[in-house]
């Protein structure tokens, strides 16, 4: 049962959401809506019908619950913060984008109208400044061109810091690939790209942990490039692992790895996970479904990438998106592909590749194999050069 001093705290609470908000609230519309959730929440009304619940439903704990969490992180928030005029050398754009904790300005240089993105944090919380920074130093100390290199950083007037990065015009993996209507051997090069990046950032200990389509962008010219390593962390050299666990906050649990979303200390193999999700995605369509295995430990096994896109609302529409007509996608997404996806994403990190660089010289293999024209191409091929001769025969005869 909710009591009279409980009663009283919330109203406390509601007092200081409505004081601590600022005038203009149109620079925070997400934040302001949270906030309206809250204050909805701890309406006289619904605090007035407390003592009738029951202890499960106790509204003061399931604002404890749900509510002041979010309400913590944005008390920390500094709603006076300010843009300034220049990043360092960098003159400050339109804004690209907001979050809870940072926001991300074009900048542009006058005097060579270099662009770039500046990436600032707006929060007052040590740990979120600890992150950023994090973030900041990570990214500083890798040079890889499918990678966003640091060009500079600082700290603004308010105490808060930025840093500036290679501005990227990009459409993400799965929606550039679908625009070019790109074939299966297309695909997984492209992907390779990807690999090839993770793999530079392991060699130098740092792992993502948030690998998926939206972080991965390809620019016009085909290049792709890997972002946003807010989350990553640095690998124990000795050990490989990294001793801190997640939180499902800062993951995306659509591309977690079991570990991940257990709370268990991390590895590369965890990237190796998040990678196979990515890639079954980019060619069936669809993130992987799972399907509890007959063994005693009941481990969960994705569905077969035949299975999966056959099973498809519409395999036709996915098949011509890749140059294919069904049939010929389901043999090809058979045999080699399926067994590198499969231990890509194996339940336990000791059945999975060892290095992101086992997993791309599989696919490399693949991609060479794909290469080669199957015995049904060679017959086509073959009939259509002997038609084409019968046709110039009877061309010079009539």
């Amino acid at each position: 049962m909710t009591t009279d001093s409980q009663v009283q705290l919330m109203l406390s609470i509601r007092n200081m959401i409505d004081q601590g908000l600022p005038e203009d609230e149109t620079g925070g519309a997400g934040a302001a809506a949270v906030l309206d959730q809250i204050r909805d929440m701890l309406e006289p009304e619904s605090l007035a019908a407390a003592p009738s619940m029951n202890a499960a439903a106790d509204p003061f704990d399931a604002a404890l619950e749900s509510g002041l969490p979010v309400l913590s992180e944005l008390v920390d928030l500094d709603w006076g913060w300010q843009a300034p005029a220049f990043f360092g050398r960098f003159k400050t754009g339109p804004m690209l984008g907001v979050g809870g904790t940072a926001s991300v300005f074009l900048g542009v240089c006058p005097k060579t109208e270099r662009r770039v993105a500046v990436k600032m944090l707006h929060s007052r919380d040590p740990r979120l400044r600890q992150r950023f920074l994090r973030e900041r130093r990570i990214l500083s100390s890798l040079a890889h061109p499918n990678l966003t290199s640091v060009i500079e950083s600082g700290f603004s007037d308010c105490g808060f810091p930025w840093f500036a990065m290679d501005y990227i015009e990009g459409r993400p993996l799965d929606h550039w690939s679908d625009g070019c209507e790109l074939t299966l051997r297309d695909r997984v090069r492209l992907f390779l790209e990807v690999c090839e990046a993770v793999t530079y950032a392991h060699g130098n200990h740092v792992i993502h942990r948030d690998i998926k389509p939206a972080n991965i962008l390809v620019e016009r010219n085909g290049r792709v490039r890997l972002l946003d390593f807010g989350i990553a962390s640095i690998l124990d050299p000795d050990s490989g692992a990294q001793p801190t666990v997640s939180r499902l906050g800062l993951m995306t649990p659509e591309y977690a790895s079991p570990e991940q979303l257990a709370g268990r200390p991390l590895s590369a193999a965890t990237d190796i996970y998040s990678l196979g999700v990515v890639l079954f995605e980019l060619l069936v369509g669809d993130r992987p479904r799972y399907r509890k295995t007959a063994t005693r430990r009941r481990r969960r096994r994705p569905m077969s990438l035949q299975a999966q896109f056959l099973a498809n609302e519409d395999p036709a529409r996915i098949a011509l998106l890749r140059r294919r007509w069904p049939d010929q996608l389901a043999r090809e997404l058979d045999g080699r592909l399926e067994r590198i996806l499969r231990k890509a994403l194996a339940e336990r990190e000791e059945d999975r590749y060892g290095t992101v660089a086992a997993m791309a010289h599989d696919l490399h293999r693949w991609v060479a194999r794909s290469d080669k024209p199957s015995r049904a191409d060679l017959l086509v091929g073959g009939l259509k050069r002997r038609v084409g001769r019968i046709g110039k025969q009877l061309g010079v005869l009539s």
